[in-house]
């Protein structure tokens, strides 16, 4: 294992061979080179033979809090040498945290993972970004630069009315939190039970928004990152409550604008409504012929009312067709095949929806 060392040490070593000034063990907080978890190197004296299990780490407030009973972190103890033996934590010790390394006939040695300076993390965009929204909302979204902390997410978020009330948030506050997998994006559910209608948290606390009224969410700097630091800048969305969506996507009344034979500008799907951010990222592919998928690069634009699509070849002439996730969404969760506030009793949902709708088109 190559290693780059910060040298916390509990003595002082030869630079040459292997024996020690001290009868003391050593130990040391490395770091393998390229990348950036630290572990623990044991560093025994010269012929002393080696428990594995006795080797380990604890938080410095668990060992003061509990002494020899405290719990120790997990991790996996790896042999170097015969009187060499590395500690690495399951998970990354935690940056700017003090820890104890143990063991037996040994001194404790205490350690601070160092903290790197890392560039401050910012909310880059909340969807949608349209300025009126309709009244039957059911989710947004929050971009960040880097990734994220959990758990506190709704401690850093403020609802205010139009004559700067503030209220309660109307988001449905889950645990875990929906966040993707790196962390740098947050997705917040408008309470479902008050979006549809006829449901009893409808009835007592009424819709989450009101036709007509204006709104600004208000995210506060203070929400930290995943190293700790706090975000780089307050962020607000205001925007004003229109009509509820209760109409289903459809894509045959989607304007489809080829792109030249031969070039590698885009193909542009014109939609007739706002759709769902997150989803357009991967609910539409691009098909030539019958069987062949293209790959390229997707791009939003027009607020959310239209889809782009760059090949990473040029187009050759032929057919092609669009394939649409059924999946795909409008602000208010109504997918392709069915509406997400339905009465059940008036209306029937399609028994077999289907799972893609089609769009063909021609490059000559």
């Amino acid at each position: 294992m190559r290693t780059s060392f910060l040298t916390l040490c509990c003595c002082f070593q030869l630079l040459i061979g292997y024996s020690l000034l001290s009868q003391d063990a050593t130990f040391t907080l490395i770091q393998e080179e390229g990348k950036k978890a630290w572990s623990v190197r044991l560093d025994l004296r010269q012929e002393q033979a080696f428990d594995p299990s006795s080797l380990e780490v604890f938080t410095a407030k668990e060992w003061a809090n509990r002494h020899q009973k405290s719990q120790a972190i997990s991790g996996r103890r790896e042999k170097i040498s015969e009187q060499s033996w590395v500690f690495s934590p399951h998970f990354p010790f935690t940056e700017g945290m003090k820890y104890v390394a143990f063991y037996p006939g040994e001194k404790l040695w205490r350690f601070e993972v160092p903290k790197v300076d890392y560039p401050l993390t910012g909310l880059t965009a909340i969807y949608p970004n349209q300025d009126t929204i309709p009244e039957n909302l059911l989710k947004m979204y929050l971009y960040f630069s880097a990734p994220m902390s959990v758990g506190n997410s709704y401690q850093h978020l403020y609802w205010m009315s139009e004559k700067g009330d503030t209220l309660a948030l109307p988001f449905l506050q889950l645990e875990p939190e929906l966040w993707n997998g790196d962390r740098t994006r947050l997705t917040l559910w408008l309470d479902p039970g008050r979006v549809k209608r006829d449901l009893v948290p409808n009835q007592l606390l009424g819709a989450p928004l009101v036709q007509g009224e204006s709104y600004t969410l208000h995210v506060d700097k203070g929400w930290k990152d995943k190293h700790g630091n706090p975000i780089k800048n307050d962020r607000t969305w205001r925007f004003a409550v229109g009509n509820s969506d209760r109409e289903k996507p459809k894509p045959n009344a989607w304007k489809l604008i080829p792109p030249s034979v031969g070039s590698r500008e885009p193909l542009i799907v014109e939609f007739n409504e706002v759709l769902d951010y997150a989803l357009l990222q991967h609910t539409l592919t691009v098909w030539y012929g019958k069987d062949q998928p293209l790959t390229g690069r997707v791009q939003i634009m027009q607020k959310q009312k239209e889809w782009r699509f760059y090949p990473d070849l040029p187009w050759p002439s032929g057919g092609y067709h669009i394939q649409v996730d059924s999946k795909l969404e409008d602000l208010a969760g109504n997918n392709l095949n069915r509406l997400f506030d339905v009465d059940l009793q008036t209306q029937k949902q399609k028994k077999d929806p289907q799972a893609y709708h089609y769009r063909q088109f021609t490059i000559r």
